[in-house]
């Protein structure tokens, strides 16, 4: 007489299907046609983070960044002894950051990151009363605006010599972003503010769907 598999009660319920060949710490994962594959958890984390520091702009080269009432591309050369890339998200094929064109490279549109520019007054001159950061990226198909702004932040100018100043912010991942790849841009509304020790920290916090 057959029995059927939805009356087998313990201990004679069987395995799943290949979990005598799964790896510790995998879990099924269907595919929706009717099959699936043993998966490590470990790649269902969909977070992770990246730290650059630069080394460019710093007391030791006595060279600093100038910004101004013209925006300026913040760069980093990732060569600073804090620099890690090891938590980047599982995904990315490519560094988050890259040094040679100072462009966000992001994952997926439909992603959401935290963004993180910090960086030490080292002097001032003029009276700044205001600093905009500006996240943007250029549509080299679009001849007449090719310029989108994703993120705009103003804030107070930070006109203090030695002062350590963080900027935060949050920005989604449109498709042209990740396309385009986004640079992130400070100016001031009236004279300029020589910046040093720049650190970028970038955190994808959701997975685009």
């Amino acid at each position: 007489m057959a029995v059927q598999h939805n009356t087998i009660t313990d201990p004679d319920i069987h395995e799943p299907k290949g979990v005598s060949t799964a790896s510790v710490d995998q879990v099924y994962i269907s595919d929706g046609e009717g099959s699936g594959a043993w998966t490590s958890i470990s790649e269902l984390n969909y977070t992770g983070w990246s730290l650059f520091e630069d080394t460019a702009y710093t007391d030791d080269t006595a060279v600093y960044l100038a910004v101004s009432t013209t925006p300026v591309t913040i760069s980093n050369n990732k060569l600073g002894a804090n620099t890690n890339e090891t938590q980047a998200p599982l995904d990315a094929l490519t560094t988050l950051f890259n040094a040679s064109t100072n462009n966000l490279q992001l994952v997926n549109a439909g992603d959401l990151y935290s963004i993180q520019l910090s960086f030490t007054i080292h002097s001032v001159s003029g009276t700044p009363s205001e600093m905009l950061l500006k996240l943007e990226y250029t549509d080299t198909s679009d001849e007449e605006n090719p310029v989108d702004v994703v993120v705009a932040q103003r804030s107070e100018a930070y006109t203090t010599t030695g002062q350590h100043v963080c900027c935060l912010n949050m920005a989604p991942a449109t498709a042209d972003l990740v396309l385009y790849g986004g640079k992130i841009k400070l100016s001031t509304d009236d004279g300029t503010i020589n910046l040093k020790d720049i650190k970028l920290l970038i955190t994808r916090i959701h997975k685009a769907r």
